[in-house]
């Protein structure tokens, strides 16, 4: 299961992707405003799930699909949900979405990236091609978009055409969470390897455009997950693999 909070417009909201469909709730998780169930796969499809969840500025929630499908959901004034929409860019399982305005970034289990637009309906503008490992995160900043994949790389894409823009060998195992301090241009990537590290992205540097700044190992924990605190990326927060506990940490 994978959650995360959404502000569409101007409401907070607590979305739930989760192997049976998607759950939609009030910011503290208190009222379940909508629920999509996925219909029962067929037999030779031995799983179903959701994965990836983020929000348009021009008010669409959008999930990834095992089937490599989105599910893009029209959230009303009154957070109710006017219409659910299927788009299909890819051939393989959703595992990651990011949004910047209006655009809307996936990637799936293939290696493969879309980028499309809401433009009165979502229109595909282009894809980057798979490195032959499976895209495991994504977020957006500042007109780049930032990728970690299965085999620990950090890659970092110009968001207009695709083009790469950086690659790092970040991590010795797949990386599972990924975070960019808005204000900051902080990145936090968290992995599988015990490591949790801190970069920084520099838009006026073509010869640096990230550089390593802080790294921390949490021993002995598989990282599952990792977050800054506020859009400084003055703390930040991990989780590993069976533990019940937030581990939280100040810069």
């Amino acid at each position: 299961m994978q959650a995360s909070w959404v502000e569409v417009r101007g409401q907070v909201l607590l979305v739930l992707a989760t192997t049976q469909g998607v759950l939609m709730y009030d910011w503290d998780g208190s009222v379940l405003l909508h629920s999509h169930l996925l219909p029962c796969p067929p037999p030779d499809i031995p799983f179903s799930f959701t994965k990836g969840i983020t929000a348009l500025s021009t008010g669409y929630i959008c999930v990834g699909v095992h089937t490599g499908e989105i599910l893009v959901m029209c959230v009303g004034e009154g957070v109710e949900v006017s219409a659910v929409e299927k788009v299909r860019w890819h051939a393989r399982p959703i595992t990651a979405l990011a949004a910047h305005g209006s655009l809307l970034v996936s990637g799936d289990d293939g290696g493969d990236i879309s980028v499309a637009q809401d433009n009165n309906g979502l229109t595909k503008l282009y894809s980057v091609d798979s490195y032959g490992c499976a895209v495991t995160c994504l977020a957006a900043w500042e007109g780049q978009v930032l990728a970690g994949y299965l085999s620990g790389h950090l890659r970092i894409f110009n968001l207009q055409n695709g083009k790469i823009v950086a690659e790092v060998c970040a991590h010795v195992q797949s990386i599972t969470g990924l975070d960019v301090a808005q204000d900051t241009g902080l990145v936090l990537t968290a992995s599988e390897d015990t490591f949790l590290r801190v970069w920084q992205l520099n838009l006026d540097s073509s010869c640096l455009p990230i550089e390593h700044k802080y790294s921390m190992s949490e021993e002995n924990t598989a990282l599952c997950g990792g977050v800054f605190t506020d859009h400084l990326g003055s703390g930040y927060l991990v989780t590993g693999y069976d533990r019940r506990e937030l581990i939280c940490y100040v810069l």
